[in-house]
């Protein structure tokens, strides 16, 4: 099996078994989000505060050096902006807050119950698997396979969002 990938096998129907492959790294990334789903306008407000510090010297910085030509690039206020705007990390931060919310919506509106009250418990009101299988009345199995179903489906919708490129895993 290839070590860059997490894979699930289980699930027999019908004497087949069924697999998700997803990379490793991606896995690890979605579980970070969905963990830190509460937690992420902080992620995003520090980020910020990071961003104008960094830019505030930068500022002061340049403008106390030399004064500068019409045609010199300079930080001024749009440039800030434009810098706070354009981080990859917020708007990475922000895109998966809203995908994770979506996701969550419509698992409540399709009735997938289950899927939903499994990543409520486990991820956002960080609850121990005892409680998790006891009130949704799962073996460790089942949840195991649900959990990496509800992985999957956040995987596909982040390539759909193009955070991710899908990648063809030999099994």
């Amino acid at each position: 099996l290839n070590k860059s990938a997490f894979f699930l096998m289980g699930g027999k129907m019908n004497t087949e078994t069924n697999t998700i492959a997803i990379p490793r790294k991606v896995f690890r990334e979605i579980r970070w989000y969905l963990k830190h789903f509460n937690d992420l306008d902080d992620y995003i407000k520090t980020r910020e505060n990071q961003l104008r510090e960094k830019l505030f010297d930068d500022y002061h910085f340049t403008n106390k050096n030399s004064l500068k030509n019409i045609h010199s690039y300079g930080y001024t206020v749009e440039n800030c902006i434009i810098a706070l705007d354009e981080d990859r990390l917020i708007r990475r931060y922000k895109k998966w807050k809203k995908i994770i919310r979506k996701y969550m919506n419509d698992l409540d509106n399709k009735d997938k119950f289950i899927y939903y009250w499994i990543v409520k418990y486990t991820f956002f009101d960080k609850r121990n698997i005892e409680f998790i299988k006891e009130h949704l009345n799962l073996d460790k199995y089942e949840l195991r396979e649900k959990l990496m179903i509800i992985f999957y489906e956040l995987y596909q919708i982040g390539i759909e969002e193009k955070l991710y490129k899908e990648v063809a895993i030999n099994v």
